[in-house]
């Protein structure tokens, strides 16, 4: 989760100056999907990676809620890591 806001706070201080969509206080999931929308992202790309950190949300709240460990066995979270995995790469390399 911390890779994905990180991503989305680079992006919005590297663009929001000629996006200023992106400086809208609506949240990650949906400055991703702005990012994507505006062609920062390629096709599908910020949808996957909000997709992604809305599982991982919902799965941290859950262990919050149930004061439980918030760490996860990798096979369980191994899609929504592609997902973060790619938007870092894409974002930062």
């Amino acid at each position: 989760m911390i890779d994905a806001e990180f991503a989305v706070q680079f992006m919005v201080l590297a663009h929001a100056g000629q996006y200023p969509l992106l400086a809208d206080n609506v949240g990650n999931i949906a400055l991703l999907e702005h990012a994507e929308s505006l062609g920062l992202l390629p096709p599908g790309m910020g949808q996957a990676a909000a997709d992604a950190y809305r599982v991982l949300r919902h799965w941290q709240h859950l262990a919050r809620l149930d004061e439980a460990p918030g760490q996860l066995p990798m096979k369980e979270v191994q899609q929504q890591q592609e997902a973060i995995a790619a938007l870092w790469r894409f974002v930062f390399l």
